[in-house]
C-alpha cells in the first residue's frame, strides 16, 4: 500500500508539473480586476408598495461590467432573481460551483467588421466582451494575432478562443506573455469607466463605451472604426433590464476607406451593390443561460423569431419610423458567402424576437427580446460551437435545443447592417445603428415549452414586462381614453359578494393580469393581499365566491357611469385627479386650469383637483394624493428610507388614488407626484442628488434619444439634454405618460421653470386667436408608441406670445420623426432621430 501511495504521489507531482510548465508560457489567471470595473444594482419590487401587481413581488438584481457584460465579477451577480436563480452567474449568491466556473460564463456582445482599406486591402476586425473564453475570464482587452502565437499561421486562426497579448487603456499592445480572458479582439479596443447617468429610487441608467480599432501589425498603426455604446435602463420595480445598443461610425480620414461590394437578391437574381467607404457590421448579443435547479442547472428554450420556418415574431409599435438604419436583406452575399438568413427589419410593421428559457424544474422563466428582429439567431451556440464567432446563413439557426432540457442554452441574436457616410441606393446605410435587447427573469406562471409541456407559450408575466417596452401605454391613449379605460372606482365590502355600481368593464380571465388591461382588483382590507381572479367569480355586474365575513377592498374601471350633478350618462373617459404641488407657486395652478380645460375639449371629464402633500394648516387643507411616511410635513416626510415616494390608497369611498387616472402639474422639484413619476417616464429631470457628476444633472433628458455623445456639448443644451438655464429666451417642458405597477395611469406636464410649465399647458390648450391648434388635439394623431415629448418654448422678443416646437418625440426604446401640421406652421416636423 505504501508503494502504491508513493506511485500516486509521484504521478500527481508529474501531472501538476506538466500543467504548470505551459502556465509560465500562457498566463491563465490574471490579477484580480479592479473593483471599479464592476457594479451591482438592486431591484426594489420586493419592498415596494404595489399590492395590486398581479404577480409575485420579487426583485431582480443585475450586475454590470465596464465592458458591457451583465456580470459583476466582484459580487458574482448577473441577473439574479429573488435571491434564488441567476442564469448569467449561477448559482444565485456569491458562491461558485465546480460545474459552472466563471470561465464558462459566456455573456456579452460580439462585433465583426469587414471593410476595404486602400493600403491594407480587405480587412476583417472582430471584438467581443463575453466575460469568459472557457479558459479564463474577465481581464483587460487582449489582442489576438498570428505573430504572437506560433500554433497557427493564418489570420483565419485569429479567433476569440485563442490567447493574445494585453492591451493598455490607450489601445496599445503592452503584453509579452500570451494570456486568455473574456475581452478580446484581433484589432484593438479601449473602454471607459461605467458612467452612471441616473440612480434614482426606482430608476437606474448607466452607459458603457467601447471604441473598436483596426490594428495594422506591420506598421503598428491603429485606425478607429466604431464606438459601441450600451445604455442600461433598469426600472428597479421591473424584472428586466433594457439595453440600448448603439454602434456609431467614427469620422474616417480621407482616401482610407474604399468601396465595399455585396450582392443582394433582386427577383430571382443577385445584383451587385457597391457601398462607398462603408463598414459591413455583424453585431450580436450572446448569453449562456444556467437557469435550472441544482445540480443539473439545465433548461428548455425556444426562440420566437421572424426569420424561422414559422414566423413567430411579436408585433411592436416600433416600426421603421423609429430607426435610422434597418438591417440588411436576408441572403445577401459577401465574396460569395451568404451572410444573413433574414432581413430587412424593421419594416412598416414592426416586430421583435424573443427567446424564452424555462428552468428544468418548471419554476422560473428567463427571456431575452431583440428589436428589430434579428438577421441570425440560435439557442444552441454552445453545442454548435458558434458562441465565439459571427453567424452566417449556413450556420445552424436553432429555435430549440437538440435535446431538452440541456446545459446550457446559449442564445445569439445578430444584426447585419452597413455603416457609411453616404447613402447608397439598393441597401440601407447610415452612420449609426441601434438595436435593443431586454433581459428578464420571472416566476413561471403559464409559460410553456413544447419539450417540457405541450406547446410553446410565452409566459404572461414575461409578456406583461415586454408589452411595457414594445407596446407601451402612449400619449395617444392618454388623450383619447377609449372604452378600455374610462373611469376608476374604489369601495370596501364584506364577502362573499359585491355588486358593481357602475358596472365594470369586461376583461377576460386571460387578460386579467395583462399590462394595461385595467381589470378589477380585490384585496384583503387587513393585509393588502391581492386575490387573484381564479379565486372568485367575476361578471361586469359584480363579484361572488369570496370568503364570507372577510372585509375586502375592490377597485374597478367602468365605461358606463352617471355624473352626479347633471345625471348625464358618460361613455368617455375621466381623470380622477389633477394634482399640483402643495408648496408650488400660483403659476402651476393657472397651468392646471388650462390642462383640465384642454382635457374637457376631448370630452374627457375631470374628477377632483388636489395637492401632492397634506397641509397642516386646517384653513388650507384640500385632498392630497401622496403617502406620508414621516410625522412632519416636509418633502422628506413623503419619502421612505431610500427616497421612494408612494401614492395614497384612496381619498374616500368610491374615489381611488393609486390605480386611478391622474394628471400631474409642475416638475419633480415642485410636485411630489411628479417626483414619483420621474422614475417611470421616458423623459426625466436629472435630480441632482441622483445624477452626481452626470450630464443629466439638473437637465431634462430623453432616455431613448440616439445622441450618446455628451462630451461634444460645449455651450448650452444639445440633443438629449436640455436646460432653461442658459438662455432666458428659451425654455423646455415635458409631456409624458406611463402606467405604474398598480395600474395607475398618469399624464404629467412640467417645465424646467414655472414659466415653462405654464406655456406647456397653453400649448396643450391651444389658442384660436393665435391660430394655435391645441396640442391635445395634435397628440391624438401621434405615432403609436410615443410616450413622451420634450417641448421647446421660444419666448424671443415677445415672451407673452411664445412659439413652440418639439425637438424630441420619444418612445421607450427609440425616438422618431413625427410629421404633423400645427405645432409651428413653419416647421411641421416634430422630433427626429438625432444621430450626432
Amino acid at each position: 500500500m505504501k508503494t502504491k501511495q508513493q506511485l500516486i504521489l509521484f504521478a500527481t507531482i508529474t501531472m501538476l508539473t506538466t500543467l504548470l510548465i505551459p502556465m509560465f508560457i500562457i498566463g491563465i489567471t490574471q490579477a484580480a480586476d479592479p473593483s471599479d470595473w464592476y457594479m451591482t444594482t438592486e431591484g426594489v419590487l420586493d419592498t415596494d408598495y404595489y399590492d395590486l401587481y398581479p404577480y409575485v413581488e420579487a426583485s431582480v438584481d443585475f450586475g454590470l461590467s465596464r465592458y458591457g457584460e451583465m456580470i459583476d465579477s466582484e459580487t458574482n451577480v448577473g441577473l439574479e432573481y429573488a435571491g434564488v436563480r441567476d442564469p448569467f452567474a449561477a448559482p444565485a449568491g456569491s458562491g461558485l460551483v465546480s460545474k459552472l466556473p466563471k470561465n464558462v460564463w459566456i455573456n456579452g456582445w460580439y462585433i465583426d467588421i469587414t471593410y476595404n482599406h486602400q493600403s491594407w486591402g480587405r480587412r476583417n476586425v472582430w471584438a467581443g466582451a463575453l466575460f469568459g473564453d472557457l479558459t479564463d475570464y474577465g481581464g483587460p482587452w487582449i489582442r489576438v494575432d498570428k505573430t504572437y502565437d506560433t500554433s497557427y499561421s493564418t489570420e483565419t486562426g485569429e479567433t476569440f478562443k485563442k490567447p493574445g497579448f494585453e492591451v493598455d487603456e490607450s489601445g496599445a499592445v503592452i503584453g509579452s506573455t500570451l494570456m486568455y480572458g473574456g475581452r478580446k479582439t484581433n484589432g484593438t479596443a479601449t473602454t471607459g469607466d461605467i458612467q452612471v447617468l441616473y440612480d434614482g429610487p426606482r430608476k437606474f441608467v448607466a452607459m458603457v463605451s467601447n471604441r473598436i480599432y483596426d490594428y495594422h501589425q506591420p506598421s503598428h498603426t491603429m485606425l478607429a472604426l466604431v464606438d459601441v455604446k450600451l445604455t442600461f435602463i433598469f426600472d428597479k420595480v421591473d424584472k428586466q433590464v433594457v439595453i440600448l445598443k448603439d454602434v456609431k461610425l467614427l469620422d474616417q480620414p480621407k482616401f482610407v476607406m474604399q468601396p465595399l461590394t455585396i450582392e443582394i437578391s433582386e427577383g430571382e437574381s443577385m445584383v451587385e451593390v457597391e457601398i462607398p467607404a462603408g463598414l459591413l457590421i455583424q453585431f450580436s448579443n450572446r448569453e449562456e443561460w444556467d437557469l435550472g435547479s441544482a445540480p443539473e442547472y439545465t433548461s428548455y428554450a425556444h426562440y420566437y423569431t421572424a426569420g424561422g420556418v414559422d414566423d413567430e415574431a411579436l408585433d411592436t409599435a416600433y416600426n421603421d419610423d423609429w430607426t435610422l438604419l434597418p438591417t440588411l436583406p436576408g441572403n445577401y452575399t459577401l465574396d460569395g458567402t451568404e451572410m444573413a438568413l433574414y432581413g430587412s427589419e424593421p419594416t412598416s410593421a414592426g416586430t421583435y424576437d424573443v427567446a424564452q428559457i424555462v428552468s428544468n424544474d418548471g419554476n422560473y422563466v428567463g427571456f431575452v427580446a431583440h428589436w428589430p428582429s434579428v438577421s441570425d439567431w440560435t439557442v444552441n451556440a454552445g453545442d454548435d460551437d458558434i458562441w465565439w464567432k459571427r453567424m452566417v446563413a449556413a450556420d445552424p439557426h436553432r429555435v430549440d435545443g437538440t435535446t431538452e432540457p440541456w446545459l446550457a442554452p446559449l442564445t445569439v441574436g445578430e444584426w447585419d447592417f452597413i455603416l457609411a457616410e453616404s447613402e447608397e441606393l439598393g441597401v440601407p446605410v447610415a452612420e449609426q445603428f441601434r438595436g435593443v435587447s431586454v433581459y428578464g427573469v420571472t416566476d413561471r406562471n403559464d409559460g410553456d415549452d413544447a419539450d417540457y409541456g405541450s406547446t410553446n407559450v410565452i409566459d404572461t408575466e414575461a409578456m406583461y414586462q415586454l408589452d411595457k417596452h414594445f407596446n407601451p401605454w402612449s400619449l395617444v391613449d392618454a388623450v383619447t381614453k377609449d372604452i378600455k379605460d374610462t373611469s376608476r372606482w374604489w369601495d370596501e365590502f364584506t364577502g362573499p359578494s359585491y355588486t358593481f355600481d357602475p358596472v365594470a368593464i369586461a376583461v377576460t380571465d386571460a387578460d386579467w393580469d395583462a399590462y394595461g388591461a385595467f381589470s378589477e382588483r380585490v384585496t384583503v382590507k387587513a393585509t393588502g393581499q391581492l386575490i387573484p381572479r381564479s379565486q372568485y367569480t367575476f361578471t361586469p355586474s359584480g363579484l361572488s365566491g369570496l370568503t364570507s365575513g372577510v372585509d375586502y377592498v375592490v377597485r374597478w374601471s367602468s365605461d358606463v357611469w352617471v355624473e352626479t350633478i347633471d345625471y348625464v350618462d358618460y361613455g368617455t373617459g375621466r381623470y380622477e385627479w389633477t394634482t399640483i404641488g402643495r408648496d408650488a407657486k400660483t403659476i402651476d395652478s393657472a397651468g392646471a386650469s388650462l390642462v383640465t380645460a384642454s382635457i374637457k375639449q376631448k370630452n374627457i371629464t375631470i374628477g377632483l383637483a388636489g395637492a401632492d402633500m397634506w397641509d397642516l394648516d386646517i384653513t388650507m387643507q384640500m385632498p392630497s394624493v401622496m403617502y406620508q411616511f414621516g410625522v412632519g410635513d416636509t418633502k422628506e416626510d413623503y419619502k421612505d428610507v431610500i427616497g421612494r415616494a408612494a401614492l395614497n390608497d384612496n381619498w374616500c369611498t368610491n374615489w381611488p388614488v393609486t390605480s386611478s387616472n391622474m394628471i400631474g402639474l409642475g416638475g419633480p422639484v415642485a410636485n411630489m407626484f411628479s417626483y414619483y413619476s420621474n422614475d417611470f417616464t421616458d423623459a426625466i429631470y436629472g435630480m441632482p442628488e441622483y445624477s452626481v457628476g452626470s450630464p443629466y444633472s439638473g437637465m431634462i433628458t430623453g432616455l431613448a434619444c440616439w445622441q450618446r455623445y455628451w462630451d461634444n456639448i460645449v455651450d448650452g443644451p444639445s440633443w438629449n439634454v436640455y436646460s432653461s438655464y442658459d438662455d432666458p429666451t428659451v425654455g423646455y417642458a415635458v409631456i409624458s405618460t406611463y402606467i405604474d405597477k398598480n395600474g395607475t395611469e398618469v399624464l404629467v406636464v412640467w417645465g424646467h421653470f414655472g414659466r415653462d410649465t405654464y406655456y406647456a399647458t397653453q400649448w396643450l390648450h391651444g389658442n384660436a386667436a393665435r391660430n394655435m391648434s391645441p396640442g391635445i388635439v395634435q397628440l391624438q394623431d401621434a405615432p403609436p408608441g410615443l410616450t413622451s415629448i420634450i417641448l421647446r418654448i421660444d419666448y424671443g422678443s415677445d415672451p407673452k406670445h411664445p412659439t413652440f416646437c418639439i425637438p424630441e418625440c420619444l418612445g421607450t426604446i427609440s425616438e422618431t420623426l413625427w410629421y404633423h401640421e400645427g405645432t409651428d406652421v413653419s416647421n411641421p416636423n416634430k422630433g427626429g432621430i438625432h444621430d450626432p
